[in-house]
């Protein structure tokens, strides 16, 4: 998207892949530490222009009761909500703005083509959402 970090955006809520974590399980006995920040927040990367990734955002800590020095390993499912749909908002926009672009060729008056699979847009759709609201970060 011009004029953002690019896509797609992800919420790290670990560095390693799944099949990694679970190798790492079975090895240690526990699951490895999630990546938060210092202050519990989970970040949101994105890729650069050279394709490395990048933080381009994080979800905060929501949770009061937290006490000091022990935010990087507090489990918040507000926060992990919340960064789920912003790491998703890249996705979301890109569909949004496919489907604009597609009613705008066909005009407001004018019966939908054929040519135009309207439900690739929907499936699209439904991807997004359920990464969204997506309630564990097992899947990350």
């Amino acid at each position: 998207m011009p004029g953002t970090t690019g896509g797609p955006w992800r919420a790290a809520f670990y560095s390693t892949s799944k099949a990694q974590r679970e190798e790492m399980k079975r090895l240690i006995g526990h699951e490895p530490v999630r990546t938060l920040t210092n202050d519990g927040g989970v970040p949101i990367m994105g890729v650069d222009e050279d394709g490395d990734p990048i933080r381009v955002g994080v979800a905060d800590l929501q949770r009061q009761d937290v006490k000091r020095g022990k935010a990087w390993c507090a489990e918040d499912e507000k926060r992990d909500a919340n960064a789920r749909v912003m790491a998703a908002s890249f996705r979301m926009l890109a569909a949004l703005k496919q489907i604009r672009d597609d009613r705008n060729a066909v005009g407001d008056d004018e019966q939908v083509p054929e040519a135009l699979n309207i439900n690739e847009h929907w499936d699209e759709i439904d991807a997004v959402i359920a990464e969204a609201e997506r309630t564990s970060a097992d899947d990350e």
